[in-house]
């Protein structure tokens, strides 16, 4: 039960472009409703885009390296809702804030979708041979290929692939057990990614926890650790932040020489509504 007056934060999850100062962030709820925002990460402006009545699934979501594109894996969960040539679930490329499809790959009720880019111009698509064909409505005419992601058919291949891209190493075969998370939690998976002046290391538990499936995070450096108690989602930004969503809101992070820790409040999303949003001209083309 949840203290009176007290309601449940919104959830947030975020890509970072490597190439621009761009992020995408992935807001969801209620909790059949997700809404985009681009995020200016040099100024910490955020633009609020569309909403979707529906899933998107955001670990299998990326972003573009120089940030334009989205490729997003979404699903109506009600049949009313979707379009019969769209199916059930489909992959689609947009331009964030706004999720007007450019290109879209309708896919059924299989679950590994979403797709992973390697370059602007190249995606990994993680689809079954017999979902490889674009919506003849949307054909991917801005991209110069678009290939099998290797390991599909896991929900994971999409998350996993897209950490390796962005300098994540799993350590969770060479340590084995618990490594750096007190918690009680089954580890799937242990990933570290150094902060770009080395000084620091972000480690990400994938878990099983009370609460459910999800990441336990933590900030390693020469005083010992940091615990990021709550937080959903976190990455170094390009300018060398540490960048995380929590409670609904997006924070950045920091360690002093004495090894305290401080943290800033960047935007607070929770009281956002659903809204109709048009996309303009430019969000619907390449």
């Amino acid at each position: 039960m949840l203290p009176e007056g007290k309601s449940i934060p919104c959830r947030l999850f975020f890509l970072l472009a490597q190439n621009a100062d761009i992020g995408v962030i992935l807001r969801r709820g209620p909790s059949k409703w997700v809404q985009v925002i681009r995020w200016d990460t040099a100024r910490d402006v955020f633009e609020p885009g569309q909403w979707f009545h529906g899933r998107i699934y955001e670990h299998q979501t990326d972003l573009s390296p120089d940030g334009k594109y989205m490729v997003y894996f979404a699903q109506k969960q009600n049949r009313s809702t979707y379009r019969e040539d769209y199916k059930h679930n489909w992959t689609a490329i947009s331009r964030p804030p706004y999720l007007t499809a450019l290109a879209l790959w309708p896919l059924g009720f299989f679950t590994a979708g979403g797709g992973v880019f390697e370059t602007e111009r190249r995606l990994w698509l993680s689809h079954p041979s017999f979902a490889m064909a674009p919506h003849p409505d949307h054909l991917p005419v801005g991209l110069d290929s678009v290939v099998p992601l290797d390991g599909m058919g896991n929900n994971e291949s999409v998350l996993f692939q897209r950490l390796e891209r962005d300098g994540w190493i799993n350590i969770h075969k060479e340590r084995g057990g618990r490594t750096g998370v007190e918690a009680s939690a089954y580890q799937l998976g242990v990933f570290e990614k150094p902060g770009p002046d080395k000084t620091y290391v972000l480690q990400m538990t994938e878990a099983f926890t009370g609460s459910g499936y999800g990441f336990l995070f933590v900030v390693r450096h020469k005083h010992g650790q940091i615990g990021l108690d709550g937080v959903v989602w976190a990455e170094w930004d390009r300018s060398g932040r540490l960048v995380f969503a929590r409670s609904g809101k997006i924070w950045t992070g920091s360690i002093d020489k004495s090894g305290h820790w401080h943290e800033a409040e960047l935007a607070d999303f929770n009281a956002a509504q659903p809204e109709q949003l048009k996309a303009p001209t430019w969000a619907t083309r390449w």
